[in-house]
Parts: structure tokens; C-alpha cells; sequence
């Protein structure tokens, strides 16, 4: 399930260009005054841990200067979860407030859009809402280790991409007739380095091919692909058709 949130503002919006942990803060938050396990608590995998959810990059006008982004009001960004108590507790917590104080700012929500991203057909094309982020722990010949960051035209972007869902489906529950899932760049690929909490991220925007099985594709809708999806990469949605 997916919500896409607006707010409107009497000022410009200002934050950091690296600004991905305040709506994660904000998330967190959100959700943890009717759950209040939601930040220590997840699907677990393998003894690994899963933040069931992903979000979007801020959409609006905006300008950049000095390593900040200004945003004219309205703003939108979209959260989506495998789980609807999730999304269901995010837009109610939201309505009940006139006002927010929203990764500092004062915002007002103006529109509230809850949907369920229904996947029928295979394959699909779909665009980024924030960017995919696909690495691996290496170690060098001294014995350090080191992440290496894969671009989409490298073989193992889209192998890891269906581990990591494969691992997510098993982590909820989800019985698959199939574990068929690929992914392919049909765009030319924007690379963005991104700053969270002290450490550099690099990640992909652009559009992409999915093909395989539809539930495999709906999970990645609703979980997103590649991974650090709850420090937000990873979201897409479906490219409409011309």
C-alpha cells in the first residue's frame, strides 16, 4: 500500500541536500505513537532485521545552493509499506494534526492519497521516486573491508536486487508459485551521492524493465528494490503510458 502526503507552507522550505534521516526520523515517530515497537521491531530473516517500509524523495520547485535545497510550497513525498496497518496508522496519525512540525519546518497537509499498487502483468516499466542503492562488503588485499557500489549495467545490481526481495518475501511470509524476477535499465542512469548520518551512499535514478513474478513486483512497490529502503531508496512507481 502507498500514501502520498502534500503540505503547503507560507515560507520557502529549507533543509540539507543529505536530508533522507529527518523523514526517516520523521517516520519513525509518526508511527511509533500507535505502535510503539515499530522502531525496534521488524521481519526478521536469517536473525537480519527489516524496516518494513520505503519512501520517496521530496517532490516540488526548488533551487540549490551552499549544500542545501529550498523548496517552494506545495511539497509531496510518497511512503509505502507491505503492510497496511503501517500505511493506514501514517495517515491517520497525519489527519488528526492541522499543523506540523515537519523536519523542522511548520507544514499543513493539504491532500492525503492512499492506493494499493495492484501489479496484473509482467513485464513493466517503472521510474525511480528515489534513488536504488546495491553494494557489497569487500575486502582488500591488506584486509580492510571496503563497500562496493554496483551501477545498474553490472550483472550482480539486478541479481542482488532478487536476492534481497527473495529474502523480504520470505522475512513477511509471502508464498511465491515462482522466484522468476528481473531487472533491467531501459534510460540513461542519473548516479547520486548521498550523505546519511556520516556515511556516503551511492545510488541510482533512472527507469527500469521488471519482469518475473508479479507478486515479487508488487513487493518491490511496496518495500522497494535494492536495499536501505527505510533510509529511503529504492521507491518506484509505474511509468504511465503515453
Amino acid at each position: 500500500m502507498k500514501i502520498v502526503l502534500a503540505f503547503e507552507s507560507n515560507k520557502s522550505i529549507d533543509l540539507p541536500i543529505s536530508y533522507n534521516h529527518m523523514l526517516q526520523s520523521l517516520i519513525f515517530k509518526i508511527v511509533s505513537k500507535k505502535l510503539p515497537d515499530f522502531h525496534e521491531s521488524g521481519p526478521l530473516y536469517n536473525s537480519r532485521q527489516f524496516r518494513p517500509f520505503v519512501f520517496s524523495r521530496i517532490k516540488g520547485k526548488h533551487t540549490l545552493y551552499n549544500g542545501r535545497i529550498s523548496f517552494q510550497s506545495p511539497i509531496s513525498f510518497s511512503i509505502a509499506s507491505p503492510f497496511d496497518e503501517i500505511i493506514q496508522v501514517i495517515g491517520n496519525q497525519f489527519l488528526k494534526s492541522e499543523e506540523l512540525d515537519i523536519i523542522g519546518q511548520k507544514l499543513k497537509l493539504v491532500q492525503l492519497d492512499v492506493s494499493d499498487q495492484k501489479v496484473k502483468e509482467s513485464p513493466i516499466k517503472v521510474i525511480t521516486l528515489s534513488p536504488i542503492t546495491v553494494r557489497s562488503t569487500l575486502v582488500t588485499p591488506e584486509g580492510k573491508k571496503k563497500s562496493y557500489y554496483y551501477n545498474p549495467f553490472e550483472k550482480d545490481f539486478g541479481i542482488q536486487i532478487r536476492e534481497n526481495l527473495l529474502r523480504k518475501a520470505k522475512a513477511i511470509g509471502l508464498e511465491l508459485s515462482n522466484d522468476e524476477f528481473s531487472i533491467k535499465p531501459i534510460s540513461k542512469m542519473k548516479q547520486r551521492i548521498i550523505k546519511y548520518k556520516g556515511f556516503t551512499i551511492i545510488a541510482w535514478d533512472g527507469k527500469f524493465e521488471l519482469s518475473g513474478n508479479t507478486e515479487l513486483i508488487k513487493l518491490a512497490f511496496n518495500w522497494g528494490l535494492g536495499s536501505r529502503n527505510a533510509q529511503g531508496f529504492g521507491m518506484v512507481e509505474l511509468m504511465r503510458k503515453r
